[in-house]
């Protein structure tokens, strides 16, 4: 307050509350679409102790960024040995690309390139 005056602010559509003074959520709004599956998923296992899984998180994140409707899912080989058993994990950074049927498109181990990352997005896409 200035000299015993309010300072009016005003309301933008994100600070609007409801009854109970909570922020809606986006999608209650209508605002937001419900999320679609993702058209291509990178996934990537790694583990605690790999220095290359640093760098191969980067460069999906990048080109998942670059890809419209792609996600990139973590799989630490540690906390889901059941799951990188199955899919026959041997080394740490592995990525496996699917397409949105879930089928795999892509395998590498070590530290893809964003070029390569891409062109498998693209194989993705594809069908």
């Amino acid at each position: 307050m200035i000299e015993g005056r309010a300072r009016l602010v005003p309301l933008l559509p994100s600070t609007i509350l409801d009854s109970q003074h909570r922020r809606p959520a986006a999608r209650d709004t209508g605002c937001m679409p419900e999320p679609a599956a993702p058209v291509v998923r990178f996934e990537l296992f790694s583990s605690a102790f790999c220095g290359a899984c640093h760098s191969t998180r980067a460069v999906l994140a990048q080109a998942a960024a670059l890809v419209p409707g792609a996600v990139v899912e973590e799989h630490d080989v540690a906390f889901e040995p059941d799951y990188s058993e199955a899919h026959d994990i041997q080394l740490t950074p592995t990525v496996i690309v699917r397409a949105s049927d879930g089928r795999a498109v892509f395998r590498a181990q070590g530290v893809p390139t964003l070029d390569q990352a891409l062109a498998a997005a693209a194989l993705a896409l594809a069908g």
